[in-house]
C-alpha cells in the first residue's frame, strides 16, 4: 500500500494489526491535501478507518476548517466530502 500524503519530516509508522504504511500529520498540511487522502482513503472502502478518524481529528484540533471560512468541520465534512458519514467520523 501507499500513503498519499509524502513528508520528507514525517516519521513513518506502521501499524501491527493492518500493515498499512502511515506517516504523522505535519502541523501545516493544508485541509485540501487532507480532503483529498480523505476521498482516496474512501475509495479503499474500509481498509482505512483508522487513518480517516486520524485526520478528522487533525482537521478538528487544528481548527483547519474554521481557518478555511467553515463554521466549523462538520459544516465543511457535509459540504467536501458529504459521502462520508458525520457518525463514523466522530465515534
Amino acid at each position: 500500500m501507499f500513503s498519499l500524503l509524502k513528508f520528507k519530516e514525517a516519521a513513518p509508522t506502521v501499524s501491527e494489526s493492518t500493515a498499512v504504511r502511515r506517516t504523522a500529520i505535519p502541523e501545516d498540511t493544508p485541509l485540501e491535501q487532507l480532503r483529498a487522502e480523505l476521498l482516496n482513503l474512501m475509495a479503499q472502502e474500509n481498509l482505512n478507518h483508522h487513518r480517516m478518524g486520524e485526520i478528522y481529528n487533525h482537521i478538528v484540533a487544528k481548527k483547519l476548517a474554521e481557518k478555511a471560512g467553515f463554521t466549523d468541520a462538520r459544516a465543511y465534512f457535509s459540504q467536501h466530502l458529504a459521502d462520508l458519514s458525520q457518525s463514523s467520523l466522530t465515534m
